[in-house]
């Protein structure tokens, strides 16, 4: 039951791996079509994604599956030519991609890292390390790969560009906006909870904790300790426990500060887009921007970042019909019965709002 996320350093990759999936026979089905079925039925599946490192930004997975597909031409070199990851910033970008990982990484790779020899560009180094790391972790040499780890923490003078105390203040600010009662640097010695909320400021007990990526996190000598222990003990005493990094709050603030009113309010969905859910504030009235298709009127969405699917829903009565596959394809029909037409209106809301969190996008 654990969720899944692959991930290629290129374009190309990502295609050939969705090509490959699918081409997978499981049990009679097509296995990203028995993923896709299994996710309309349970709401709490999270479907198993396939991207690049281009568009792997704001995913999370409980499994990462990275492969890293390149190698020697057949004149036996190999060019040092990593996409992304050799331009300025690219060690960043692998930055994002390790933290994708809930639970467990796995390296799929076409090479060692002995043979990566540009060392002197930075993306690639770090690629090269962590290849590194993964090889020895892998061959259960946990000593050599904490010391290779260590080497890969980012730069002191890369943390000193943002102030911690800064990104405190900005969080808890913005919570403060949204009505929320927030108290900072809450606890003892350097063992703090960088931000208490409560949803009411009577409440007895604080509704969240929030912990950053402050310079004691990337100082920390063990990853376990600096990821996992810390809030691994404050839940233990009973918190609620969320993870803010700075780069994720500079690089979109408003989606992690929607993950976070979605913690405290109780909510287990990300709230869609802002511009589609005016639209569908506005009106339900299936001609505003339905596809008329076998009697009923569809919303159509799209998925185009990663495996190319669809996604209509219609409602009829006190029904829900729902059409989901691969772009091209007849794709499959499920529907769903409600008590009440009102019920099902609800239900498409949400279902919806799903979707357009997943990424989606609609395009009728």
């Amino acid at each position: 039951n654990l969720s899944i996320g692959i991930v290629a350093f290129s374009q190309e990759q990502q295609g050939e791996i969705e090509d490959a999936l699918n081409e997978v026979d499981f049990f009679g089905k097509n296995f990203l079509d028995l993923m896709e079925e299994k996710s309309q039925k349970d709401e709490k599946f999270e479907e198993i994604f396939i991207k690049n490192l281009e568009n792997v930004q704001g995913d999370e997975r409980d499994i990462i599956i990275i492969s890293t597909c390149y190698g020697y031409n057949n004149k036996g070199k190999m060019l040092m030519n990593f996409g992304p990851i050799n331009k300025k910033g690219g060690e960043k970008r692998l930055n994002v991609l390790f933290s994708r990982a809930k639970k467990h990484m796995v390296v799929v790779s076409s090479i060692k890292h002995t043979d990566i020899t540009n060392i002197y560009n930075e993306g690639a180094n770090y690629f090269k390390k962590y290849l590194h790391f993964a090889e020895e972790m892998s061959l259960g040499k946990t000593a050599e790969g904490q010391i290779i780890l260590n080497s890969l923490h980012i730069k002191k003078h890369e943390i000193n560009s943002f102030s911690a105390s800064k990104l405190v203040e900005e969080v808890a600010q913005e919570l403060s906006l949204k009505g929320y009662f927030t108290e900072t640097y809450l606890g003892q010695s350097n063992f703090k909870c960088h931000i208490a909320v409560k949803k009411l400021k009577e409440n007895q007990h604080f509704d969240l904790g929030i912990i950053i990526d402050d310079m004691a996190h990337y100082e920390n000598e063990h990853i376990h300790a600096a990821y996992l222990l810390k809030p691994a003990i404050m839940e233990s005493f009973g918190w609620n426990i969320a993870a803010v990094f700075a780069k994720d709050w500079y690089e979109n603030k408003a989606r992690v500060l929607q993950k976070i009113v979605n913690i405290l309010e109780g909510q287990h969905i990300e709230t869609p887009v802002e511009s589609v859910l005016t639209d569908l504030n506005k009106s339900f009235d299936a001609t505003t921007y339905l596809l008329k298709k076998e009697n009923y009127y569809f919303s159509r969405f799209e998925m185009k970042e990663g495996s190319s699917k669809f996604w209509e829903i219609a409602l009829h009565n006190q029904d829900l019909i729902i059409q989901y596959g691969r772009i091209g394809s007849e794709g499959q029909k499920l529907i769903k019965h409600y008590t009440s037409t009102a019920e099902a209106i609800e239900e498409k809301r949400k279902l919806i709002a799903q979707k357009v969190a997943k990424g989606y996008m609609q395009i009728s």
